[in-house]
């Protein structure tokens, strides 16, 4: 019976750190469970994607008196989102906490 190979921990450690961007392990290295399968170029395409939709909104945007609702973005892992703050509910909010200190 042959011995199973060795690998030493820096030989691992270097197989872990040159994982491919978009392999499910380097996903949940990068604490991205949802990032499976997205590398570089697909990242850097969801970003012109991006782009070429903000042009156009400011384009249109610029030739008409209405204001328009700005595009959404591409969902990207990593990328954090900011929570849409709906104004009726922040006022109360911030009605309800007046009221508490008074």
């Amino acid at each position: 019976m042959s011995d199973p190979p060795s690998l030493s921990p820096a030989e691992a450690l270097a197989l872990i750190e040159n994982l491919s961007p978009g392999s499910y392990s380097s996903a949940i290295l990068r604490g991205e469970e949802d990032g499976y399968g997205w590398g570089t170029t697909e990242v850097l395409l969801a970003g012109v994607i991006d782009a070429i939709k903000e042009g156009t909104f400011s384009n249109i945007q610029v030739r008409t008196k209405k204001k328009l609702k700005p595009p959404e973005p591409i969902p990207v892992p990593g990328r954090r989102v900011k929570p849409k703050v709906n104004n009726f509910l922040a006022a109360a909010k911030a009605y309800a906490k007046q009221a508490e200190r008074e």
